[in-house]
């Protein structure tokens, strides 16, 4: 049997990684503007695809909102681009995200001792 997708969970992924590249990037109103009625769009598809109990309108639904998030996937890439050029990394990574691949915070650290209560 095949694996539901997680439509929701991609798209608060993408609005993550949306919002990480505009504290880094500080895109032009315009572009901001473009790029958040995406995330909007989106929203309102996946509100859509939620509803239909149609299967060719689900279907028709589905590749309306992969392409938005390809889209959206693209317009993310450029915008790190424009900041670092072409060799940019897509996502730099946060300090907690390069902390959690290295064990924690507090790696290495011996753990507190438990409360007595």
């Amino acid at each position: 049997m095949a694996k539901t997708r997680d439509l929701r969970g991609e798209l608060t992924a993408l609005e993550e990684r949306l919002m990480q590249c505009f504290r880094r990037t500080f895109p032009s109103k315009q572009f901001r503007a473009e790029m958040m009625l995406g995330v909007i769009s989106l929203e309102l598809t996946l509100k859509q695809l939620s509803r239909t109990r149609d299967l060719g309108e689900r279907r028709k639904l589905t590749q309306e909102f992969d392409h938005g998030l390809e889209v959206m996937g693209h317009g993310i890439k450029l915008l790190w681009e424009s900041r670092w050029g072409a060799n940019a990394p897509q996502e730099p990574q946060t300090p907690e995200a390069k902390a959690a691949q290295m064990g924690g915070l507090f790696a290495g650290v011996a753990p507190s001792p438990p409360v007595a209560g």
